[in-house]
């Protein structure tokens, strides 16, 4: 198999894991997407971007396909709210920029292009590692 056929393979998978920067509470559109006078109301909100990024990492293609009355059944019920909650955290989370507004008016997917460029990262180490485990292997195969 060649890499980009182990890159296609790897950017495909789920995502195990994130990074989350230590400040990324810091970041505008995260400041401007939490502010609130209520604390609890703050912290609930970022929160549910946090669930949100790791649903998406673990979806197949990192995204939350909304296009459909199930996409936000499925996008209320794991992140433990009322579908009209769901609804304004979408629209809130996008006109802050938290998610790619440009595929969510395309095709109504969540995304986020920060998660992607990262999946795309760990493709490409994925892919690369994989491309070496099989030439070491035929490598082998050959002596």
């Amino acid at each position: 198999m060649d890499y980009s056929q182990e890159y296609g393979d790897a950017l495909a998978e789920r995502m195990l894991w994130l990074k989350l920067d230590t400040d990324f509470m810091h970041d505008f559109k995260v400041r401007r997407f939490s502010a609130s006078a209520d604390w609890k109301e703050r912290y609930a909100r970022i929160g549910l971007y946090v669930t949100a990024i790791a649903l998406m990492a673990s979806n197949d293609g990192h995204i939350y396909d909304l296009s459909d009355e199930l996409g936000w059944q499925f996008l209320a019920t794991d992140l433990n709210i009322p579908m009209e909650d769901a609804e304004k955290f979408v629209s809130d989370a996008l006109s802050v920029g938290l998610f790619d507004r440009e595929l969510y008016a395309e095709s109504c997917k969540l995304a986020s292009i920060r998660l992607l460029k990262e999946a795309e990262e760990t493709a490409k180490n994925k892919a690369a590692a994989r491309s070496r485990t099989e030439a070491a292997r035929a490598s082998r195969a050959s002596k």
